[in-house]
């Protein structure tokens, strides 16, 4: 699995943000993975855990972040840890919501992430 895989399922999951995509790319000039998933994915990810809404769609969203770490190349692998696995654990409530939803490597993934950053 590349980053355009991850892409593309996301999109398919969550479409609106396919217009955050495009103004990152309008922006930058060129297309910065950990800038788009910090600040037009991740975003609505945690929005969705919040108001608890649509679980359907959450677990499809964890899903595919299992797929990513365990079937990723090793870039896609990097950038879900630096800026996904990262994002979840700035604060203990997001964590917790997004626990629930995490498959084992993702968990396992977390918890090094976690320790990396010194949080645990």
């Amino acid at each position: 699995m590349t980053i355009d895989d991850f892409y593309n399922e996301i999109i398919e999951v969550i479409p609106d943000i396919k217009n955050g995509i495009k103004e990152s790319l309008n922006e930058y000039g060129e297309r910065l993975d950990t800038i788009i998933i910090e600040d037009v994915i991740m975003p609505i990810v945690i929005q969705m855990m919040d108001e608890d809404v649509n679980t359907q769609k959450i677990r499809e969203i964890f899903n595919i972040i299992e797929e990513c770490i365990t079937n990723g190349d090793k870039y896609l692998v990097n950038v879900v840890n630096i800026t996904i696995l990262e994002i979840l654990g700035n604060e203990k409530s997001t964590l917790d919501k997004a626990l629930i939803f995490m498959g084992k490597q993702t968990k396992k993934c977390q918890r090094e992430a976690d320790r990396k950053l010194g949080r645990i």
